[in-house]
């Protein structure tokens, strides 16, 4: 073999890798860039959340949707089709607090060409809190001029590091992975029951405690970002509910970190800024049970189907009587007086 032909030969190798990493990426798309789906890239590992939902969104007709859901990694577990006559998209990611939220709506009505019909927000407690530096998202602009970058899509076909997820995805489909997503944005999450339960409900409440107990502060530009949100977008729908971790992490976040009053405070920002709030955050048949959480914050999904149903008023799914009370301004003090007594009484046990 001449030097002409080994050049040759080297090229035509390097096009068949080049071209055959390509097709692989594109039939997995871990990116979410297309819309395809088939058995291998049917189960989907999140890496960069916030961009693989813009990617989705940007990529394929974002004119459908009529609302939004934001939220935290809680708000992730909804499943964006219970919203029955609704065309909900779930926007939601880990860390997601409630600043971000009017970006990503601002993106999606750029998208569609329109007003959101629905905007519906997941509102954490921790949410309340000035974030920590390390928990600071770039704002929803970023991730949409980054999907809208020349090429965008196909350059990354050739990209390594994203045959890295193309191939631990097609692994997903032979071994589950604990949580996942399908390809039409819905997240589950396999049951964690004894010794592994266990482990995720201390590791994650010890982590979530001394956050309320050494780093906790009221944000006092909350309430004032909540209002800017329903004035901007005052013609749309609100639809707020709060997400309920488990009571033992709020027994702790009241009576070991003291936090009753930024709760009560929390509640009456909530209600005196959109009227009417949807709560699922107190002591309940749910939020008792930590057999309904993968941890001591995160409930599996069909518990964020009985939240829709709440939502919607529609029987989705059988859930507790007890399981989500609705709060105005005309109740609110008296739920928290009663709120109170129960904490109390858990106090002197």
């Amino acid at each position: 073999m001449n030097h002409k032909q080994w050049i040759g030969f080297i090229l035509f190798i390097s096009f068949i890798i080049f071209s055959t990493v390509g097709l692989f990426n594109y039939y997995i798309d871990p990116l979410w860039t297309f819309s395809h789906s088939n058995k291998y890239n049917n189960v989907q590992t999140d890496f960069n959340v916030r961009i693989q939902k813009m990617n989705r969104l940007y990529f394929n007709d974002s004119s459908k949707y009529d609302g939004i859901l934001l939220g935290s990694s809680r708000t992730t577990y909804i499943n964006q089709y219970d919203f029955k006559g609704m065309n909900i998209f779930n926007m939601a990611a880990a860390n997601m607090f409630p600043r971000e939220y009017d970006g990503y709506i601002d993106v999606l009505q750029k998208l569609k060409g329109g007003k959101l019909k629905y905007i519906i927000l997941g509102i954490d407690f921790f949410g309340t809190r000035v974030p920590e530096k390390e928990v600071y998202h770039k704002k929803a602009y970023h991730y949409l001029s980054e999907s809208k970058k020349l090429f965008y899509r196909y350059k990354h076909l050739f990209s390594n590091n994203l045959l890295r997820y193309s191939l631990r995805d097609v692994m997903n489909n032979y071994r589950k992975p604990i949580e996942y997503y399908d390809r039409n944005n819905v997240r589950y999450h396999l049951k964690v029951t004894g010794k592994e339960l266990s482990k995720h409900v201390e590791i994650t409440f010890n982590g979530n405690m001394n956050k309320f107990r050494n780093i906790y502060k009221y944000n006092s530009n909350y309430r004032k970002i909540l209002e800017n949100l329903k004035d901007k977008y005052k013609d749309s729908k609100f639809i707020i509910f709060t997400t309920p971790a488990t009571s033992k992490l709020l027994y702790a976040t009241l009576t070991d970190a003291k936090k009753f009053n930024e709760y009560s405070r929390w509640l009456h920002d909530l209600v005196n800024v959109f009227g009417k709030v949807y709560h699922f955050y107190d002591f309940n048949t749910i939020t008792n049970n930590i057999n309904y959480y993968v941890d001591d914050e995160h409930f599996y999904p069909y518990v964020g189907t009985m939240i829709v149903s709440k939502l919607i008023n529609k029987k989705l799914i059988e859930s507790p009587k007890n399981f989500g009370i609705v709060l105005t301004k005309d109740n609110v003090d008296d739920y928290l007086k009663k709120f109170k007594k129960i904490l109390e009484s858990k106090n002197d046990k």
